[in-house]
């Protein structure tokens, strides 16, 4: 199968969608005799290359790829098209696939943005095939009456690397723990601690309304 992959972030970069671009499209699809191409939201704006046998395109001018997306499906005579990204932004790409103008499997990044939104529905009626990213959004997707829904895949990384030190041991054989942790960062040992993962974007993120909430 020929399948034309559009994702967030280049598989070379070192962001979480990055890696999963790696982990999915260069160590594993890549692997097992499908033609694989991809472009980029983020790190391939206008060159194009190839890396493991896996063709580049570039984005271009448009964040949703859909500036160039039927380009690109032509030039590689794709079987398929896979958007890992989120669903509300693309528009064209669900009215060529509800006219046949291409095979589009959506991995959807819809569970922020579904609320039995009928506009998410809409889009994702015309996919080939709907991929979850979660178990949540499986059932909700199914509960709306889409028929095109398969069992969810999570955004997953290779946790032979990437794993929690709680629980292990170190090098003397003692268990590391929370507290542990906690004092090789000078944190108190009584210190709650909020992790989030996201770009210093404060336009985007809302820093300030984000510590309110963490004061109140």
């Amino acid at each position: 199968m020929r399948i034309l992959w559009f994702g967030k972030d280049a598989p070379f970069l070192t962001s979480a969608y990055g890696k999963i671009s790696d982990e999915l499209i260069l160590k594993r699809l890549a692997k097992h005799k499908h033609k694989i191409a991809l472009f980029s939201s983020v790190g391939i704006e206008y060159a194009c290359a190839e890396a493991d046998g896996v063709t580049i395109y570039p984005r271009l001018n448009d964040l949703t790829g859909e500036d160039v997306y039927m380009d690109h499906y032509k030039d590689f005579k794709a079987d398929l098209y896979v958007t890992a990204y989120d669903v509300w932004p693309l528009n064209k790409v669900p009215e060529s696939a509800r006219k046949g103008e291409l095979t589009w499997l959506s991995w959807a990044y819809a569970d922020w943005e579904w609320t039995d939104n009928s506009f998410i529905r809409d889009k994702l009626g015309s996919a080939f095939r709907v991929v979850p990213t979660s178990a949540w959004l499986e059932s909700a997707l199914r509960q709306s009456g889409l028929n095109n829904v398969t069992n969810h895949i999570m955004l997953g990384v290779n946790h032979e690397v990437y794993k929690p030190f709680v629980g292990m041991k170190d090098e003397h054989e003692q268990e590391i723990t929370k507290e542990r942790l906690k004092q090789s960062l000078n944190f108190p040992p009584d210190s709650f601690l909020i992790l989030m993962c996201q770009m210093n974007q404060d336009v985007r993120k809302c820093f300030d309304l984000q510590f309110e909430a963490i004061q109140l």
